[in-house]
């Protein structure tokens, strides 16, 4: 482990207006087998020709020992640098902070969601292969974060209202972005780490999007993720990766195959995708509107998919949480 950290101060979490006092300590996880750092991942992004010389990933995996606040009561796992405000005896945060812990918590948590939606032997296959989890969760957020900095950065698209029409949040640009960042992250984990690394990496994603979203249905009413599980279902069926049939009886996604061959080609499917539909017609657009309505229509002719939709609906409620998966 790294060294210790103590941050003491105000912070909110994005989905609240009010910050209030929260602090926050632990250690800095590095110098693991397999752990990616921010010099490695900037380091890709520079090379890649389609970085555009501005935003770089900064962002620290960490043991949190304490948490009071928002950092104990909100479900957010990824604390930002701009959310926090430190008190006078206080460092300022230098980067987004990923609590791998909590992470791994929720994870134990969706497992039942996790069984329902796969059947409990893909999920022990799943499992099996993402160790060390902690190192997982970081080299994913890693991933995720470079993905946002490929093409037009979405630090840039925020400042130049990408993401706002007529004063208000766009949702589906939203949800689009990270979708795109989700996919772009697929074809740097095949740059940056092993093949399992990869593969690691990719199937944890799947994994938190679609489990983050059947939780959310199932025990609270709502879609924390929105459309981004059900935009990457749209996909990850298109190519062949998985298929809706049922298990124990109800509807549940079934993987074709977790061959490692098959799965780096879908990864690399992925990313080439992203290239293709979303970030490549958003950097040739003569203007960021012509952007926003080039995304604006991928999602539309992905939402309006009425089979697929109704397909992936019918997973998301179906009732193999209680009775048990394959």
């Amino acid at each position: 482990m790294g060294e210790r950290f103590e941050y003491v101060g105000t912070y909110r979490v994005q989905s609240r207006r009010t910050a209030v006092p929260s602090s926050l300590a632990g250690m800095w996880l590095t110098d693991r087998p397999g752990l990616l750092t921010e010099s490695k991942v900037n380091a890709e992004l520079v090379r890649d020709s389609r970085w555009q010389g501005r935003a770089q990933v900064a962002l620290q995996p960490a043991i949190v020992t304490q948490r009071a606040g928002q950092f104990a009561s909100e479900r957010d796992i990824l604390y930002k640098k701009s959310f926090f405000s430190p008190a006078a005896a206080s460092s300022p945060m230098q980067a987004d902070i990923v609590d791998v812990q909590k992470s791994e918590g929720l994870w134990s948590s969706r497992l039942p969601h996790l069984q329902a939606l796969f059947g409990h032997a893909t999920v022990g296959a799943i499992e099996g292969r993402l160790a060390p989890l902690d190192v997982v969760i970081a080299n994913e957020y890693f991933m995720h974060e470079a993905g946002h900095f490929l093409g037009i950065d979405v630090l840039g698209k925020y400042v130049k209202g990408y993401f706002t029409v007529g004063g208000k949040t766009a949702w589906p640009l939203v949800y689009l972005e990270e979708l795109r960042a989700d996919l772009e992250g697929f074809g740097l984990a095949r740059r940056l780490l092993t093949p399992e690394q990869a593969i690691c990496s990719f199937l944890y994603t799947v994994a938190l999007r679609f489990g983050v979203h059947r939780a959310g249905v199932r025990e609270e009413g709502i879609a924390p993720y929105g459309t981004i599980p059900y935009l990457l279902f749209h996909f990850l069926s298109t190519v062949g990766f998985l298929r809706v049939a049922p298990i124990n009886g109800c509807p549940a996604f079934v993987i074709k195959s977790l061959d490692t061959d098959f799965v780096l080609s879908v990864m690399e499917q992925s990313a080439a995708h992203a290239q293709e539909q979303i970030t490549g017609p958003e950097s040739a657009a003569e203007s960021l509107l012509d952007a926003a309505i080039a995304g604006a229509n991928y999602v539309r002719s992905r939402v309006s998919d009425g089979a697929s939709a109704a397909a992936f609906d019918a997973v998301m409620r179906s009732g193999n949480a209680v009775r048990g998966g394959a």
